[in-house]
């Protein structure tokens, strides 16, 4: 879940941070400005959030990875439906390399979709 929670971080600061950085160093930066309490972080924030105080921002940035996460968490639950179909249908061929998994996604939403109006 780390590496799920890194990726949602750069996701997220991707509409935090005006500047050409590394966006997760970003984040850290910012947590520790906040634990320093110095009031602004090495690099420039996008215009709408830069009057927000650094503990908000922070909470800001929390709240959107934890949504993405969600978000992260349900495509790939859809595309193990997606899998788990199409293995049992005998559509999953030996090569794993070969797998379309945005074929997956889609045929797990599919399926969750028949089996939520069958209810």
């Amino acid at each position: 879940m780390l590496e799920l929670r890194a990726l949602a971080i750069r996701v997220t600061m991707r509409q935090v941070v005006a500047d050409e950085v590394d966006l997760y160093a970003a984040y850290e930066d910012l947590v520790l400005c906040l634990d320093m309490d110095i009031e602004a972080p090495p690099f420039k924030i996008w215009e709408p959030l830069e009057a927000m105080p650094l503990q908000e921002l922070i909470e800001h940035i929390e709240r959107q990875v934890e949504l993405i996460i969600a978000s992260f968490c349900a495509v790939l639950e859809t595309a193990k439906l997606g899998l788990i179909n199409a293995a049992e249908h005998g559509e999953v061929g030996p090569d794993m390399n070969a797998l379309d998994m945005k074929s997956m996604f889609e045929t797990g939403a599919l399926g969750e979709c028949l089996a939520s109006s069958s209810h």
